[in-house]
């Protein structure tokens, strides 16, 4: 297999995943009130998602885009920490 086939193969499986699968683990979900990913991951479709799921606690951030760029140094560190407490 070559390289551009194992990444062909690999692209392949992920089109067969569901866009928002079913949580099954305790997760935060961290996401900006500016990640709109061009319409395809709009806060209103996150939330829909995290409320079907009783593992998921989600965070919309104020004015925090898609990298992340926006968020206090206060609230990565808080997140982190609670991902180590789970």
């Amino acid at each position: 297999t070559t390289w551009g086939g194992a990444v062909a193969a690999y692209v392949d499986e992920l089109k067969e995943l569901p866009a928002r699968p079913t949580i099954k683990k305790p997760t935060r979900c961290l996401h900006g009130s500016e990640d709109t990913d061009s319409g395809g991951s709009a806060p209103w479709r996150v939330k829909a998602w995290a409320e079907d799921n009783e593992k998921m606690t989600l965070e919309i951030l104020p004015g925090v885009d898609h990298g992340l760029r926006g968020l206090s140094w206060s609230d990565f560190q808080e997140a982190v920490e609670w991902s180590v407490d789970v």
